[in-house]
């Protein structure tokens, strides 16, 4: 039975107050510790987006090496860094400091999970800085280019996914999670190299009709085919978006075509 709308008040207040660290008590993450933000309650259940975990879990191998493109304050990098276990490595991009500052926290909070690295960073199409907002809450943190000026305005770096493995000789992605609130199409067309060589399984949170399309065009040229995942149906057409129910949007997941 669902708790009471006073009662949630009073656990949010006191045993989930902001800045407690609390165990994670149920799901995938069951054991891990978490530094409780305001807007993030709900790891500490197992319910922080409970399909992708479980997709997650079923499609990351022990030893393998996934990316967390957008990680925030790193509630998905804990569970990638669970899964790929001691010789897999995980790279957690957050570009917002403050943000930054929390994903490291909660890998430092959880150091049986040594395949964690934080890196300060945004993925796009070109290498150098841009500006960013901060957003309305801590989770809509955008480039000023994917979205309204909302929030603080901030130059962050920025980096082609592509250089990142293949110029500065990071180890290449078996798994890419991407939640950048309206930059996932530049963050595709900055890794067609990844794409096209490394083939990594792809999980990508679409935010607008616009990226459903640039998304498509990235996962099409590149021989992928592509779920929802909250119902596991096959999107038909990677060349339409939302609202066509046969289109690309919401949050997928890739999987790369093999090659005769």
């Amino acid at each position: 039975m669902p708790l009471p709308t006073f009662a949630k008040t009073l656990v949010a207040k006191t045993w989930l107050r902001e800045g407690t660290v609390r165990t994670i008590l149920a799901g995938p993450s069951r054991g891990l510790r978490y530094r409780v933000m305001t807007n993030f309650r709900a790891p500490i259940i197992g319910g922080w987006e409970p399909q992708a975990q479980r997709l997650m879990v079923r499609h990351v191998a022990p030893g393998s090496v996934a990316y967390d493109i957008g990680a925030n304050i790193g509630i998905h990098t804990l569970l990638l860094s669970r899964l790929v276990g001691r010789d897999g490595q995980v790279y957690a991009f957050e570009p917002v400091p403050a943000l930054y500052d929390r994903l490291c926290e909660n890998v430092r909070l959880n150091r049986s999970l040594p395949a964690a690295r934080p890196v300060q960073l945004a993925l796009g199409e070109q290498s150098g800085t841009a500006a960013f907002y901060t957003g309305h809450h801590a989770g809509a943190g955008h480039l000023a280019a994917s979205g309204p000026p909302i929030g603080d305005r901030i130059d962050v770096t920025t980096r082609v996914l592509d250089e990142f493995v293949y110029r500065d000789h990071h180890a290449p992605p078996g798994f890419v999670k991407i939640d950048v609130e309206g930059a996932e199409g530049s963050v595709l067309a900055g890794a067609e190299q990844v794409l096209s060589n490394a083939r990594p399984i792809v999980m990508v949170d679409l935010h607008t009709p616009t990226q459903d399309l640039a998304v498509g065009k990235s996962l099409s040229r590149a021989g992928y085919v592509v779920y929802r995942t909250g119902d596991g149906s096959q999107v038909r057409d990677l060349e339409r978006g939302w609202p066509d129910p046969d289109g690309l949007s919401g949050q997928v997941i890739a999987f790369p075509v093999e090659r005769g």
